[in-house]
């Protein structure tokens, strides 16, 4: 759908100073809130969708704007999550679904049912007001075609006979035709509805929420001031100097003076050496401290007129430790100084100035919000669960896996390769926490993904070494290590005689390089195990395992 957007100048002209703002406005008419929010509900679950449309109904006192979203607000909060609704209320701010309410009112445009003002249906070549006069004995195949984002009850129904049902959400002729409608597909066979919106007209066009401009204007002329018609202040330093002035009137030259000197607190002074360590750390301590957001805007504007006062505030030493912890999580996912960062659950949505795609971040708040309630479906919520882990970057200290993985380090195998001497494109960390095709290699030039094979090097038609080497040569982001096995009582042969007798591929032998190195590699491997296995007490079976592999 073509549109474009135009702005709408405003000129406000105050007291002290002037503004210019803008808004921007869609092409489109304005849509009905009740309606984006039946659209977002659908989005999340199909079936929510029609209980929404049943309870929109019931509220019969919709005159105004704030009635319509406080309805729509309360009605879907009895069907979502907290969590659910933040992100509805999010969706709602930025109108995501207006463009495709707007597409239902191009739709319905073409049938032009001027009788029928708050709903009708169609179904092929019968266009009436009420569902009852529909004539199932002239029914005829209709060429409406059924987009992805249309309304079909039953849910994922197949009928091939479909009734379209248009309608504005929340009147009683709309309500009355959907209950007469699966009333009718209860007893009719091989039918189906479908639901599309009847937007309203309106004479305003939408105001796309979250978009705007604002340039404040300021006189940099100098202009001389009468100080005594000055108001005195209400808040300096924590004194109300109109009250002071009232009730010790005849002490008026000293609490002149006072402010006077507390009105020079504000100015900018040179800071001591002393006073600049961990400045920085104290900052964050301070807006920790449970400040509003206009104070931290005012500190950020006009910090070097606090940092005076912050830099003789005393540090906290576990504020300290986290942030400095967190600075080492940031340079492990490849976050360097002086970067914005934006991260949702650990993941890195953008760390450069870049402008962020509100629309995008709503469907990345969407996923993420799925797979935290998938952690919490497995059993890992709780109240004694610590959701802040969850909030924070990845924690990259190591991981014992000895008690669910194959420790192969104790084979000492000679890998083929080393991802970390190569020059791939990404060396980072962080992009083990971005998207990837399901069931592919994350390309991170790092030793993350290890491969151990055991092999035997005498036999001349080992198809698992042959697809190592393939691999090897497409580049794949794996480290392929091997180790060299033999099985002396399968082969009939001790392991020296193996050696000396018999030839490796040429392939194989230039892993070890001599045959005494691999001579000596596979007696490791077999004195491993038996070391093992005695401490095991089963030095007797002559078939124990390394790693699953016979020795």
């Amino acid at each position: 759908m073509h549109f474009f957007l135009w702005i709408l100048w405003m000129l406000a002209l105050g007291k002290c100073e002037s503004e210019v703002k803008a808004k921007i406005f869609g092409k489109w008419m304005e849509t009905s809130i009740l309606e984006e929010i039946s659209e977002n509900i659908f989005n999340q679950n199909e079936n929510l969708f029609w209980k929404f449309m049943d309870l929109a109904s019931e509220e019969k006192n919709l005159d105004s704007a704030r009635s319509i979203y406080n309805h729509g607000i309360s009605t879907a909060s009895k069907m979502l999550s907290p969590s659910d609704m933040d992100l509805l209320k999010f969706s709602l701010s930025t109108r995501l679904m207006s463009p495709r309410i707007e597409v239902y009112r191009q739709i319905a445009k073409k049938w032009k049912i001027e009788k029928c003002p708050t709903s009708f249906f169609v179904c092929g070549s019968q266009i009436k007001c009420d569902i009852n006069d529909l004539n199932i004995r002239k029914y005829d195949r209709s060429d409406e075609e059924i987009f992805q984002f249309d309304h079909i009850y039953p849910v994922n129904s197949k009928a091939e006979r479909t009734i379209f049902i248009y309608g504005v959400l929340g009147s009683k002729d709309l309500q009355k035709n959907i209950d007469d409608a699966k009333s009718f597909i209860k007893v009719i066979d091989n039918f189906r509805f479908v639901f599309r919106h009847l937007p309203r007209n309106s004479n305003s066009t939408i105001s796309l929420s979250g978009f705007g401009v604002e340039l404040a204007l300021k006189n940099t002329e100098y202009k001389a001031v009468d100080s005594s018609s000055q108001e005195l202040p209400e808040n300096l330093h924590g004194l109300n100097f109109k009250t002071l002035v009232n009730l010790h009137s005849e002490r008026q030259k000293e609490l002149e003076s006072l402010r006077e000197n507390l009105e020079k607190l504000g100015e900018i002074v040179p800071l001591k050496g002393w006073q600049l360590k961990n400045l920085g750390y104290k900052v964050c301590e301070k807006m920790r401290s449970g400040m509003e957001l206009e104070d931290i805007e005012e500190l950020i504007q006009d910090f070097p007129m606090h940092a005076r006062t912050i830099s003789h505030q005393p540090l906290n030493e576990t504020i300290l430790k986290s942030i400095k912890k967190f600075q080492k999580n940031l340079e492990a996912a490849g976050i360097e100084n002086g970067q914005n960062l934006l991260a949702i659950n650990g993941r890195i949505i953008t760390k450069t100035d870049s402008q962020i795609n509100i629309f995008s971040l709503i469907e990345i708040m969407k996923e993420e919000k799925k797979t935290l309630d998938q952690i919490v479906e497995m059993g890992f919520g709780g109240e004694n669960i610590d959701y802040t882990k969850l909030m924070s970057l990845v924690d990259f200290s190591p991981v014992d896996l000895s008690g669910y993985a194959f420790d192969y380090r104790e084979a000492k195998p000679e890998f083929l390769n080393n991802m970390e001497s190569t020059l791939g494109v990404y060396k980072s960390l962080h992009l083990l926490l971005q998207p990837f095709p399901p069931g592919q290699i994350r390309p991170i030039s790092r030793n993350i993904f290890n491969v151990i094979v055991f092999i035997d090097p005498f036999d001349s038609n080992d198809f698992l070494f042959r697809k190592i080497q393939e691999y090897l040569k497409s580049g794949v982001y794996i480290r392929f290590g091997v180790v060299a096995i033999f099985d002396e009582k399968k082969k009939g042969m001790s392991l020296e005689e193996a050696v000396k007798s018999k030839e490796a591929e040429p392939e194989k032998m230039r892993i070890w390089g001599s045959k005494e190195k691999l001579l000596d590699a596979i007696k490791y491997t077999c004195v491993e195990k038996s070391k093992r296995s005695a401490a095991a007490g089963l030095d007797s079976n002559p078939g124990i395992l390394l790693g699953f592999h016979p020795c």
